[in-house]
């Protein structure tokens, strides 16, 4: 109740601002942080001063309640539902004060005429219901609102959306959903490839220069381009960013460490034709995990995050497996199973021609080794169970 009850009390400042020549409209970009994931690819706001009438506000929409039921799983199936809200200037920075993180401010040169037009339709925006809207990552989140509140209200000029070179890496012009989440989330390798893994074909559809702007730094950075600013600050944080942090094994290590492991546990098939407890217990683990992977990536492909629907690790990492899990533990060998690990193999293969219209990770490679490697000993090799041991005479 206090968090709406200050939402509409802002709300209401916001309307009754009047037109003044020292009111601004500012857009504010905060730099990624490295705390917390939500963090790391940066956050947009629209301030709102009158130093005249003494009012100070940050427009934000990028506001959501991780304690709200069934968030988690909402947030997979892209149920996730944000809100737009409003704070004061000093409370906004006071965050990424301490969190070391650079606030930079981009005021924006607007006609009286242009500037009541952003005010009216902020002040809609922050009204229930309107306050609430249908959150997506890539093209409906804090920087696309804001962008589009800006955007739409201007009438005097018409601003150039071809995005400035990012600092974090030069752009191309095959510039994908995927290659740009890859710059920011480079430090961190595993999160990296889960979100490659749950990404689909429609990542690597080359985007606009529009379509580039779903990132702040992105937007900061065509804003910057377009000469729609008067002025541009920094804030600089009053401590430095925590020290990243290092992974020693990364995704491609484990990767290769497991087709390492995948053609150790199969020399005794390929030269005595001899399944060992080893290699059983191998094949379940990696069916096991596949299985798994298997089940997030058919969640995500029946969301409504409309760049997972379609994912061609699926023809890979499939449940089908899953079906020959009891014999394999126990180490029996049937034509079953061995038509299992010949249509895992071949729809392996076949994942791995899709790497045509989809980028896949790096470490997918040694897993598809992996897996073709013990398909070849279930399907080209008889063999037999390792004997067990005589029972002891008494």
């Amino acid at each position: 109740m206090k968090r709406i009850a200050l939402i509409i009390y802002l709300s209401f400042i916001i309307c009754q601002l009047s037109i003044s020549q020292a009111q601004t409209i500012s857009l504010l970009t905060c730099e990624p942080g490295k705390e917390e994931v939500y963090t790391l690819f940066g956050h947009t706001a629209i301030r709102v001063q009158d130093p005249e009438k003494n009012i100070d506000i940050v427009v934000n929409y990028g506001l959501f309640d991780p304690h709200a039921p069934n968030f988690i799983i909402n947030f997979i199936l892209g149920k996730t539902d944000y809100y737009a809200g409003a704070t004061t200037y000093d409370t906004f920075c006071q965050t990424y004060r301490h969190e070391g993180r650079n606030i930079h401010e981009q005021v924006i040169r607007l006609t009286p005429e242009e500037t009541a037009n952003i005010i009216d339709t902020l002040n809609n925006n922050l009204t229930p219901p309107n306050n609430t809207y249908r959150y997506n990552i890539f093209y409906k989140n804090c920087t696309t609102l804001a962008k589009d509140v800006i955007w739409n209200n201007l009438k005097s000029q018409t601003p150039n959306l071809k995005p400035q070179t990012s600092n974090l890496k030069p752009q191309t012009s095959n510039t994908t959903i995927r290659s740009l989440i890859n710059q920011y989330t480079q430090p961190y390798p595993w999160l990296q490839f889960g979100i490659n893994l749950i990404l689909g074909v429609k990542a690597d559809k080359t985007l606009t220069p529009e379509q580039q702007l779903f990132l702040p730094i992105e937007l900061m950075n065509a804003v910057q381009d377009s000469k729609l600013t008067a002025t541009t600050t920094q804030r600089q944080p009053r401590r430095d960013n925590h020290a990243e942090t290092t992974t020693i094994i990364t995704p491609l290590i484990a990767s290769i460490i497991l087709l390492i492991i995948a053609i150790s546990v199969s020399i005794p098939t390929f030269c005595k034709s001899r399944h060992s407890r080893a290699a059983a217990v191998f094949d379940s683990l990696l069916i096991i995990t596949t299985t798994v992977a298997s089940l997030i990536l058919i969640l995500f492909a029946f969301s409504e995050h409309p760049t997972t629907t379609l994912n061609l690790l699926l023809l890979m990492l499939n449940p089908i497996p899953a079906t020959i899990l009891w014999q394999t533990i126990r180490g029996r060998k049937t034509k079953f199973v061995k038509r299992i690990w010949t249509l895992w193999a071949a729809m392996t293969i076949a994942c791995l021609c899709g790497a045509v219209i989809q980028t896949y990770p790096i470490p997918i490679f040694f897993i598809a080794a992996t897996i073709l490697v013990r398909a070849l000993c279930h399907t080209f090799f008889s063999y037999s169970a390792e004997p067990s041991a005589p029972p002891k005479k008494v």
